[in-house]
């Protein structure tokens, strides 16, 4: 009789007090998939492969999946551990970057156009920025002051994705090299200059897309600071 009524005490009370979603746990989850989707990505960039292509698209739509069963766990939660704005803000910003992986990935399907230098430097501190994040989120429920190192590492590696963008703008527009290149072609045509503009605004268009994914880790590692300095 006693464990009955036990067992209804307690269902009664989880009606009214709800036991609280583990967020924390949400937030590393997405931060899991992510470093994947990042790793991926570079992968893709360095290979080209159909296969890396196609994994970035799945892990684009798990991570989506991902994010709409914690925004909804969120607004059904009763309490949370922190301000409900900060965890849909981690939800979102941790989203953000992995869709423009797939945003460039497909992009660069699209215009046929193979990866250059500056391009793999982006990656290559994209994920180190997304390791970061990965690294600060996991900190959270144990000792949340410690995670700012991270968020702080992750806005460095957007820095650098920033500094290494506008050196490729410089490269790409480059007036004397580009007419070296074309004066290396004896029989250099109108064509031929119509095809290296093309290829200067495709290039333009990927950069622009490796500039969007860092504004997005920037994003995100501000998001994890905020709730740094909240919670810690």
């Amino acid at each position: 009789m006693s464990g009955n009524s036990n067992s209804t005490v307690g269902k009664l009370m989880d009606r009214i007090f709800p036991v609280m979603p583990d967020f924390f746990r949400m937030m590393c989850e997405q931060c899991d998939v992510a470093v994947q989707s990042t790793a991926t990505f570079l992968q893709f960039m360095e290979t080209g492969s159909e296969e890396a292509l196609n994994e970035i698209r799945r892990l684009e739509k798990e991570a989506d999946e991902l994010k709409n069963r914690n925004i909804d766990a969120l607004y059904k939660a009763f309490a949370t551990p922190m301000d409900r704005e900060d965890i849909l803000g981690a939800i979102q910003s941790l989203d953000y970057v992995i869709n423009y992986t797939k945003i460039t990935a497909r992009e660069m399907g699209a215009l046929d156009f193979d990866s250059d230098k500056y391009i793999l430097e982006m990656a290559v501190l994209l994920k180190e920025g997304v390791e970061a994040l990965q690294r600060g989120y996991a900190k959270l429920g144990s000792n949340p002051a410690l995670a700012d190192e991270d968020a702080t590492f992750a806005r460095n590696a957007e820095r650098k994705m920033e500094q290494t963008y506008r050196r490729a703008l410089v490269h790409l527009y480059d007036r004397d090299t580009n007419l070296k290149l074309l004066a290396q072609k004896s029989d250099a045509t109108a064509a031929d200059a119509m095809s290296m503009a093309l290829d200067i605004f495709r290039t333009r268009e990927i950069y622009r897309d490796m500039y969007g994914a860092a504004d997005k880790l920037l994003e995100a590692s501000r998001v994890l600071h905020d709730i740094v300095v909240k919670i810690a």
